[in-house]
């Protein structure tokens, strides 16, 4: 079995970290810088954690094949999870995870959490904006 993980994250400095891990290692990862004083504490982050039989990509390129592959599951899950939170977020649940019907040998959730009390009332909308992104985020990961 094979956890691969696919994450966003909001620093507060603006940034947005988008990644790919497979059993702990980041194959890919893209930064879209923020403002000019950094500071990497996070703002809110989205999971997208999978666990998937066999073997997952072992390099750059297959995992590249992998999210080409699996977008359209990928996007389907984001805007599932963006469903179940039509308000907000309670604070108190860090993360929240939401499972997701996944295929045959899969296990998929999508965790997702917010530091501030807005950004977690913003966590639909959060889901569904990296839902539509999705393929064009892909795009820019590199190792």
């Amino acid at each position: 079995m094979a956890k691969i993980e696919i994450y966003r994250q909001k620093r507060v400095d603006g940034g947005i970290r988008t990644g790919f891990s497979v059993d702990g290692a980041r194959l890919l990862q893209h930064l879209q810088a923020g403002s000019p004083e950094p500071d990497p504490a996070l703002e809110w982050f989205i999971d997208i954690r999978c666990t998937v039989r066999g073997k997952g990509p072992a390099s750059e390129s297959e995992a590249q094949t992998w999210l080409t592959e699996h977008s359209e599951f990928l996007r389907d899950a984001l805007r599932a999870a963006a469903d179940d939170i039509p308000v907000g977020i309670d604070a108190d649940l860090w993360p929240h995870i939401q499972e997701i019907n996944a295929p045959k040998g899969w296990k998929v959730v999508v965790a997702y959490s917010a530091i501030k009390r807005v950004d977690g009332r913003q966590m639909a909308s959060h889901l569904r904006a990296w839902a539509k992104q999705f393929n064009s985020v892909a795009r820019k990961l590199a190792a």
